[in-house]
């Protein structure tokens, strides 16, 4: 995948505020409101990692090629999916724990570094009222992210604060350890850059708490889940190809061997030999070097606090997602990256990237930009972006924002509540939204979609809200799910109602944990077809 030719962008992100909110004086693009460093140079281009944007022609090219393919051969590829591109056997994930994680994060912070605990606990102060005894500047004071709302109430406080008074990520006396890592996610498709890849993709650690299934001391009843989305640089010369043949020959070795390696790539410096060989500690004479994969500057960092720790970026890569659920049922995402603060790197919030909120749907939201209303700023990136809305297949879905200014601190939604981006547009459906008037232009464009509601229903599966919370299957019973053309509608197929991975068990023997129907059935299945083609070619 150095030279790779197989491009693929899913959907998911966006945001789920109330479109009243309150607006922030003065905004900060790109910054945590929750502290007073200078917010990310503009000239640092911040894509989410799911929406990568690709050259039309090459991508429409290759589409067709790949479609033509794929309907004749299915899904039958030489990939092992639960083992090459999404490990959730908990004989594999044993390789390394939580605990593990947030010690080698730590420690790739260099000299004076906090402990595994230490860092975990300062993260989920950021959820909690500030204590100046501490570290005033990490406390939620419920300001503003890029002038959207981050809420953190001071009298009732959500669940993810209580998570700052857990003492110990690990088993022991007190019980087993709090969080379990329930995926092992290779996501070599999502590449950034184009002839000369940035990256080598994301390869993720996915961790979970339910507290009403295994209560912890002190911390509140909810649902937690953590997915640690490290972009891994590349080095050229067939680093991202190498890098696939490994995730290829896990399928291959005993479950003892595959924990060894696992553990390795994630957690240690390694060798890597052109036909994805590890030597760990790295053999004289390797192809690549690189690790360990889960590090401070793969989640976020600012190219100037990478120099501060001995390594050097030119833009920031990777995030730390969450999807929470505490006690009053509301789901909610976040998204955190480490940041400099008075107690030295830390995790801290940021904005959702590439993710407008729902509040700039309509127009008179009080966001502007150069003196014009946000919403006819999106509205003309809209237009803008029709190969990626105006389409009948999930694969192509996607949309484009680089205005960091326009990404929102979070997104909320209580079910089926109905505030998600289509219902905050058709709630104004005047000519003064421009939102609602660029959905109408591209549907009145040759091609299908051909009714502004399909387009906008597409709007809204481009986010995370859209996929987990908010597309009923008529809404998408006109997208196409795989290479052999069904309609999402025609396997009777929902949207996730939380997260697409699960710490529940998908078999009564309890050997792996559950994935979503439409991860399982969609995604999943794509992406094997697109590694086999890479490492083909």
């Amino acid at each position: 995948m150095g030279r790779l030719k197989v491009l693929f962008a899913i959907l998911i992100m966006s945001t789920m505020v109330a479109p009243d909110l309150p607006r922030a004086e003065s905004r900060r693009c790109g910054e945590s409101s929750l502290l007073a460093n200078p917010p990310v140079p503009a000239e640092l281009e911040h894509q989410h990692a799911e929406l990568r944007g690709f050259p039309q022609s090459s991508f429409e090219m290759l589409r067709s090629r790949l479609w033509a393919e794929g309907a004749e051969a299915g899904h039958d590829t030489g990939v092992d999916i639960d083992r090459s591109l999404y490990v959730r056997e908990k004989a594999r994930l044993d390789a390394f724990s939580f605990a593990d994680v947030m010690d080698t994060l730590a420690e790739s912070l260099g000299e004076n570094a906090p402990s595994g605990i230490t860092l975990f606990r300062d993260w989920w102060r950021t959820a909690a009222p500030p204590n100046p005894e501490y570290a005033a500047d990490i406390g939620c004071t419920d300001k503003l992210i890029n002038g959207f709302a981050y809420t953190c109430p001071a009298e009732t406080p959500r669940g993810e604060a209580s998570l700052s008074n857990i003492t110990d990520l690990r088993a022991g006396a007190n019980g087993p350890a709090p969080f379990s890592i329930i995926g092992l996610v290779n996501r070599g498709d999502l590449i950034s850059g184009e002839q000369s890849p940035d990256t080598c993709g994301e390869f993720r650690v996915i961790a979970a708490l339910e507290t009403a299934e295994q209560p912890v001391e002190h911390v509140a009843v909810g649902k937690f889940y953590i997915s640690f989305e490290a972009a891994l640089p590349n080095q050229g010369g067939g680093m991202c190809l190498a890098v696939q043949r490994f995730w290829k020959s896990l399928a291959e070795t005993s479950d003892a061997s595959a924990r060894h390696l696992l553990r390795a790539f994630f957690l240690e410096r390694i060798g890597m030999s052109n036909d994805g060989v590890l030597s760990f500690p790295p053999k004289p004479g390797a192809d690549f070097e690189f690790g360990p994969v889960m590090s401070a500057a793969n989640l976020g960092l600012l190219p100037a606090d990478a120099r501060a720790i001995g390594t050097s970026l030119a833009k920031p890569l990777g995030q730390i997602r969450t999807n929470t659920r505490d006690r009053t049922g509301r789901w909610l995402l976040r998204q955190y990256a480490f940041r400099r603060t008075s107690l030295g790197l830390r995790i801290i919030p940021t904005s959702l990237s590439a993710t407008p909120p729902v509040s700039i749907m309509v127009p008179g939201s009080g966001c502007t930009e150069a003196g014009t209303d946000c919403n006819a700023i999106l509205g003309e990136k809209i237009k803008q972006n029709e190969s990626g809305l105006k389409t009948l297949e999930i694969g192509k879905l996607g949309f484009k924002l680089e205005d960091v200014c326009l990404e929102a601190g979070q997104m909320v939604a209580d079910f089926f509540s109905g505030d998600g981006y289509k219902a905050a547009i058709w709630a104004n459906t005047t000519s003064d939204n421009e939102i609602f008037v660029a959905l109408q232009e591209l549907a009145n464009r040759p091609g299908l979609p051909s009714a502004a509601a399909k387009v906008g229903f597409n709007l809204e599966m481009t986010s995370c809200a859209g996929c987990h919370r908010h597309a009923a299957p008529s809404h998408i019973e006109h997208l196409i799910a795989d290479p052999g053309h069904r309609t999402l509608e025609s396997f009777n197929m929902q949207p996730n109602d939380f997260t697409h991975a699960r710490l529940e068990c998908e078999d009564s023997a309890c050997k792996r944990y559950a994935i979503s129907r439409l991860l399982k059935e969609v995604f999943l299945p794509w992406r094997a077809f697109l590694m086999e083609r890479t490492l083909n070619q």
